[in-house]
């Protein structure tokens, strides 16, 4: 089995029985990437990739980034706050979030990888 396949085998398990003690902070991974683009200037929605960061979080801060409320106030300054979710070992949770700046100028695209230390 190659490691994409074991992967998926994982996520399939996890859902399928519902495991709970996954969620122990010590073998739940998670990694966050962060794309910030600008607009490319005399476009409406031309986007231009300034930096690209990958860093591993913990549980905490991932749910302070994706909790409800933050993104209704970063829509309440102006700005857009989009979701997808996605089924992952850590149940059906946020996978991608974009925000674009009130001033529409500004482009952040945070992606999330969960991982397990089983393997």
């Amino acid at each position: 089995m190659s490691g994409n396949n074991i992967s998926l085998y994982l996520v399939y398990i996890c859902i399928r029985n519902n495991i709970n003690h996954l969620k122990h902070k010590d073998m739940i991974k998670i990694n966050e990437t962060i794309k910030e683009y600008k607009l490319k200037v005399g476009t409406k929605n031309g986007w231009k990739l300034i930096n690209e960061e990958l860093r591993e979080i913990d549980e905490k801060t991932y749910s302070l980034i994706t909790n409800t409320d933050t993104m209704k106030f970063f829509r309440r300054l102006g700005g857009s706050e989009t979701v997808r979710r996605g089924y992952t070992c850590n149940g059906y949770t946020i996978t991608k979030l974009s925000s674009i700046s009130p001033d529409k100028t500004i482009k952040l695209i945070r992606e999330y990888q969960f991982s397990t230390n089983l393997v």
